[in-house]
C-alpha cells in the first residue's frame, strides 16, 4: 500500500525518476530466476526497493540486513551494480 507514496517521496526528494514499477523480469541466461521490481532508478540503473517499517522496530542496520538478500537477488536478475532501499516509517512523539 505504501509503495506508491514511497516512490513519490523518493522522486520528489532526489530528482530521480523510478521506472519499471511492478515489472516482472527474468535473468537473461538463468531463466528460472525472476523478480518483481518495485522499480528501477532511470538515471542510474539502480534497483529500487520500497519498504515500510514501524518506528519501534526500525534501525538502518536491521533494515539493511533484513532486505539485503532481496536487493542482491533483484540486482543479479537485472545485472545492476547498485540498489536503492527507500524506507518510510512514522515518527512517534509519544502518546497524546
Amino acid at each position: 500500500m505504501t509503495e506508491h507514496l514511497n516512490r513519490q517521496w523518493y522522486e520528489r526528494n532526489t530528482g530521480q525518476i523510478v521506472t519499471k514499477v511492478q515489472c516482472q523480469v527474468f535473468h537473461p541466461v538463468k531463466r528460472w530466476m525472476a523478480a518483481t521490481l518495485d522499480g528501477m532508478v532511470e538515471g542510474t540503473g539502480a534497483v529500487f526497493e520500497a519498504k515500510f517499517m514501524l518506528p519501534w522496530s526500525f534501525s538502518e542496520e536491521v533494515a539493511a540486513g533484513k532486505h539485503m538478500a532481496q536487493l542482491q537477488h533483484n540486482m543479479w536478475v537485472v545485472a545492476s551494480k547498485t540498489a536503492v532501499l527507500s524506507i518510510i516509517t512514522v515518527a512517534v512523539n509519544g502518546w497524546r
